[in-house]
């Protein structure tokens, strides 16, 4: 079966940019896939390969570097929001070159998918796609016009796959992405005889496994309500895009933002004394925004998986960062203070609804931000337009472990400020969370 694969008028203006910029050039596909048709949320053009402190060049198919490509797939991977994800390759070049381009097209469509694969796989398991074929999108782009010369799908789960072809189908309106948004509060504590001599990725990743578990079965509510999982998650939204050559064409109309859904996550409080003896703490506390968006008539269960992959990978990337400069213990510090890198999102024009993001820590210049979103994803921003988390995310020693009285809490699930009918829903979603773990005979170890 041929599938039917979404491109926007505003992706081909972007083509047709870069193709005039350049003789030859690769670049990444972001988007979303389903079962019957693959959505394309932006095109992302490589940054140019260096040799030291020279930019490489690329003149032809030939000089395409697909490792490069490959390891860029791996680098921006962070700074996708739930239910965006890496679905394809482009290649603009001449199409005299065609059968170069298909091959290096083939080439480097695998290779991406193993790196993107092997890097959702350190995040955790639950980011990775079932045993199912996964087909990735492959495009050649002439360079003379920007226009989509050719275009295939690969199942790149099957390195023997000899491709299908697709259908391309060109959109006047904008797609309208369904945003669904939440804001978690974590407050969760270390404390050991001691606590160790820097402050590493090992420790963070092990005070935060358990809360990643949790995630994956934590409630989730959407505008206050539990609703079922096969439920269209907005009924009111359709996806009757008119095609270009179709015979009846709708009006074209101006890219507008989706409603933001506004959801909540439930995790059950759980309570540990600590060992007085155990004199030496460290708290992880502050707020994450965690963000996903979905195609038109996506349903509830498909929302609330994307919104979670949001919330473990954005935990893991902070975690990253941190752990690229351990903190240096070595002057016996028995309460520790760090602060939690924060997530800066932007739009990158083809379509304003989707927002990337990159992680920026407080003490770090805004310019060092702006360069990471031209390099990594092809967008020359203002400050002005960078939006930040609404909160201030720290770790935060524990006020007083001497008394061995140390409370952990896992995840405050209402917000700051909610209102009273919201924390009545924490506390039934909490209640069914206890009896759904019950009866099903989970226990959860706190070691």
């Amino acid at each position: 079966m041929v599938k039917q694969v979404i491109f926007e008028d505003s992706h081909r203006k972007y083509l047709e940019k870069v193709a005039a910029q350049t003789k030859c050039t690769a670049g990444l596909i972001l988007g979303h896939i389903t079962s019957n048709k693959d959505y394309i949320a932006s095109f992302i053009r490589c940054p140019s390969p260096t040799d030291g402190e020279n930019v490489k060049q690329w003149n032809g198919v030939k000089d395409v570097e697909g490792s490069w490509v490959a390891g860029h797939s791996a680098q921006i991977i962070s700074s996708l929001s739930g239910g965006i994800n890496i679905v394809g390759v482009f290649l603009i070049a001449p199409t005299e070159e065609a059968k170069q381009v298909s091959e290096k097209l083939k080439q480097i469509v695998y290779q991406a998918y193993k790196l993107v694969s092997k890097t959702l796989s350190e995040v955790d398991n639950y980011l990775q796609d079932s045993d199912e074929s996964l087909f990735w999108t492959v495009m050649h782009v002439d360079v003379k016009n920007g226009l989509v010369a050719s275009c295939r799908q690969y199942d790149v789960k099957d390195n023997k796959d000899i491709g299908r072809p697709m259908d391309l189908k060109i959109v006047d309106a904008p797609i309208q992405w369904e945003c669904c948004q939440t804001t978690l509060n974590i407050n969760k504590v270390k404390s050991e005889r001691v606590l160790t001599q820097c402050i590493s990725a090992d420790i963070f990743e092990s005070m935060l496994k358990l809360f990643q578990d949790q995630v994956k079965n934590a409630i989730v509510t959407i505008e206050q309500k539990h609703r079922v999982e096969t439920d269209v998650l907005n009924p009111s939204s359709t996806s009757n895009h008119s095609a270009k050559g179709s015979k009846k064409k709708k009006p074209v109309v101006k890219s507008q933002s989706a409603k933001t859904l506004s959801c909540q996550i439930f995790i059950p409080t759980s309570l540990q004394i600590e060992n007085p003896d155990l004199c030496h703490s460290l708290q992880v506390c502050g707020s994450i925004t965690a963000k996903a968006y979905l195609p038109p008539n996506s349903t509830v269960g498909q929302a609330v998986i994307a919104l979670k992959r949001d919330i473990l990978q954005t935990i893991h990337q902070r975690i990253e960062i941190l752990s690229e400069d351990p903190i240096d213990l070595s002057g016996g510090e028995q309460k520790i203070s760090v602060s939690f890198p924060r997530r800066v999102f932007a739009s990158n024009g083809q379509n304003e609804t989707i927002l990337y993001s990159d992680y920026i820590l407080h003490d770090e210049p805004l310019n060092d931000c702006l360069e990471r979103f031209k390099d990594n994803l092809d967008m020359e921003l203002q400050s002005n337009e960078l939006s930040m988390e609404n909160s201030f995310e720290k770790f935060q020693p524990e006020q007083d472990c001497s008394r061995g009285e140390a409370i952990e809490s896992e995840m405050e699930g209402i917000h700051e400020g909610a209102s009273k009918t919201n924390a009545v829903i924490a506390l039934v979603a909490t209640a069914v969370a206890f009896l759904g773990w019950i009866f099903s005979g989970l226990v959860i170890n706190e070691n």
